[in-house]
């Protein structure tokens, strides 16, 4: 099958576009608090508070988007299947036009010319 897949693929892809989401918000968020590092807001943390408070928000941050990614997970992958299986009816049931002939002879063009 050219179009639809086994739903494994589907599954696959929707775990990977979740990692790369996560991912994705964990160094943005983690990126962001090390610009400010040294800012007024910060200069009471040690380094180890201050890594530590960063890896809560990031954590938390990262378990909410998973939870939400997985509460649509099978939703979003019934759509793409559904989608890809028209698309394969529609090429599976798809007739070649007979009316095409060839620019040089004139014949039915069966791309021998």
């Amino acid at each position: 099958m050219r179009y639809l897949k086994s739903e494994h693929h589907y599954i696959d892809r929707y775990d990977l576009g979740s990692i790369e989401e996560c991912l994705w918000w964990y160094w943005n968020i983690k990126d962001g608090f090390e610009k400010e590092r040294n800012g007024d807001k910060f200069k009471k943390f040690t380094k180890e508070k201050f890594d530590t408070e960063v890896h809560k928000v990031t954590s938390y941050t990262v378990y909410v988007i998973s939870i939400q990614r997985y509460r649509h997970k099978a939703d979003t992958i019934k759509e793409w299947m559904d989608k890809d299986r028209k698309t394969q009816e529609k090429f599976d049931n798809a007739t070649p036009p007979d009316d095409i002939y060839c620019k040089k002879c004139g014949s039915i063009y069966f791309g021998l010319c």
